[in-house]
């Protein structure tokens, strides 16, 4: 690995041997076990999941749109919990606020 050190102003250059096993017993592998990872998949799916809100709402699918709010606040209220992120604390609370909305919408048109 060669980089440019910015602060020292050369050129650095690391040289390792780095060796690997390929294994086909992946059984039980669950790609998203770094809280990390998990924070910044359940932020997109989240992102995904309130476009969709959106479009069946503006269709006038609110129980499916409800639902949808429903699985996102249980998801973000459990990576608010694994992780201590005060955002996905507050993104808890915008999941019951579409919830409501959506529920209000839906007792209108019955």
């Amino acid at each position: 690995m060669s980089y440019f050190d910015e602060f020292a102003q050369e050129t650095v250059s690391e040289e390792q041997v780095v060796s690997a096993q390929i294994t086909a017993d992946v059984e039980g592998y669950d790609p998203v076990w770094d809280l990390e990872l998990l924070r910044n998949v359940t932020i997109q799916e989240t992102a995904e999941g309130m476009i969709e809100i959106d479009r069946l709402f503006q269709a006038g699918r609110y129980e499916e749109a409800w639902h949808i709010a429903v699985e996102l606040e249980r998801k973000l209220a459990q990576v608010a919990q694994l992780t201590e992120d005060k955002q996905m604390e507050e993104d808890v609370g915008l999941m019951q606020r579409y919830q409501q909305t959506l529920a209000d919408a839906l007792r209108q048109t019955t």
